[in-house]
């Protein structure tokens, strides 16, 4: 189901069963005037035309407003009432409803975007400012499962946005073809063979024409991907930008995400420093991270990146006044899962490691600067 194809049925029972013609733009306005709105035009670029799947939920619908809607647009009684209650009960059958860009994401399972570049909350000595914060908060994990993400007219409405430049229409875009690219066990590639054989002008039929077509979509998905997150991580969305520089690692992209993320992405940043093999930049992010209480963070300083052994050692301490011995072996099995006493087999010690030992005086220090940097963090109310 489309909007175009929405509007055509409510013409069409209209003109049918009240003899009644309804310009298909105006179909558009009394149903923005359903929802609330003044226009359609507010409504697509304030609010994302969706569908539900809960058959249980009950979208309140302002059939008197969009009757006097219908009024407005020139038609006489008795005929706007019977427009509105025509196209609500459409909008109904077809499970329509209007939800924000920030809905879409966190059923999406995203849960922070903004169509504009955070302010950088470091700078390029690595040391952590933690009033740059004091305006952020994490969004709530709710998620919204009863909006379908397989809507044509979802896909529809976020492509609408996407044209009026929203980055976050973008990268809901781009999440939907990854939620396709994952929806099937073959792989983007799989198929590729009967695809050339189609191009070639091979007619194909039955399970080869299948594996064609399903690779031509996927490749096709593929692309649209790629390309919408492009264009959001262009537009300043932070995610955006973590999420290509991930998916496709090089200088250009960690420089972008590195720009917009700042010190409330800083693990990330780290990890993604690490793949593009920037232990430099790295280094700089896994500090504002452990700086903010991240224990993995002080692990990774500590057992990989400090050169200096009394840097290594304080990440340590701090970790450990933090809850945490990042230096501890763990006992697992074959499966690389936590070893079972009760159950016979080889037992392997991994995920610690060992530093060698500091004199008393730089081990002193490294103490300090641990309890320092405790004392920090608790200020900033991380440590409960």
């Amino acid at each position: 189901m489309t909007i175009k194809k929405f509007a055509f049925e409510v013409q069409s029972s209209l003109s049918k069963a009240h003899g009644i013609e309804l310009k298909r733009s105006h179909v558009h306005e009394v149903l923005a005037a359903l929802f609330g709105f003044a226009s359609y035009t507010a409504l697509t670029t304030q609010r994302v035309l969706a569908q539900h799947d809960d058959p249980g939920t009950a979208i309140p619908l302002d059939v008197a407003g969009a009757a006097a809607r219908a009024l407005d647009l020139g038609y006489t009684p008795p005929m706007p009432p019977i427009i509105a209650t025509v196209t609500a009960g459409a909008a109904v059958a077809e499970r329509l409803c209007v939800v924000t860009i920030a809905d879409v994401l966190a059923t999406l399972g995203i849960e922070s975007s903004s169509d504009e570049p955070d302010a950088p909350a470091d700078d390029a000595s690595g040391e952590y400012d933690s009033e740059a914060d004091d305006e952020w908060e994490p969004r709530d994990e709710e998620r919204l499962p009863w909006i379908d993400l397989d809507s044509d007219i979802l896909r529809e409405s976020l492509l609408r946005l996407a044209g009026a430049q929203s980055a976050s229409a973008h990268l809901a875009l781009a999440q939907l073809d990854e939620e396709f690219l994952e929806d099937d066990f073959a792989s983007v590639n799989d198929g590729v063979y009967w695809f050339e054989q189609q191009q070639a002008g091979r007619l194909l039929t039955g399970v080869e024409l299948e594996w064609a077509q399903t690779y031509r979509r996927k490749q096709e998905a593929l692309l649209s991907r790629e390309d919408h997150l492009g264009r959001a991580a262009a537009l300043g969305n932070v995610e955006a930008a973590l999420r290509q520089a991930e998916k496709e690692p090089s200088d250009e992209a960690f420089e972008l995400a590195g720009r917009l993320a700042g010190a409330r992405h800083a693990a990330r940043l780290g990890r993604l420093a690490m793949s593009c093999g920037r232990e430099d930049d790295a280094l700089k992010w896994f500090r504002v991270a452990a700086q903010q209480g991240d224990t993995n963070a002080m692990k990774t300083l500590a057992s990989e990146l400090e050169t200096d052994l009394k840097d290594a050692w304080t990440w340590a301490y701090l970790a450990e006044l933090l809850g945490t011995n990042v230096m501890a072996y763990h006992a697992v099995g074959d499966d690389g899962l936590p070893a079972d006493a009760d159950e016979a087999g080889p037992i392997y010690a991994v995920g610690g490691f060992e530093l060698d030992g500091l004199s008393k005086a730089d081990d002193e220090a490294a103490t300090l600067r641990a309890r320092e940097l405790f004392s920090a963090i608790a200020d900033r109310g991380v440590v409960r």
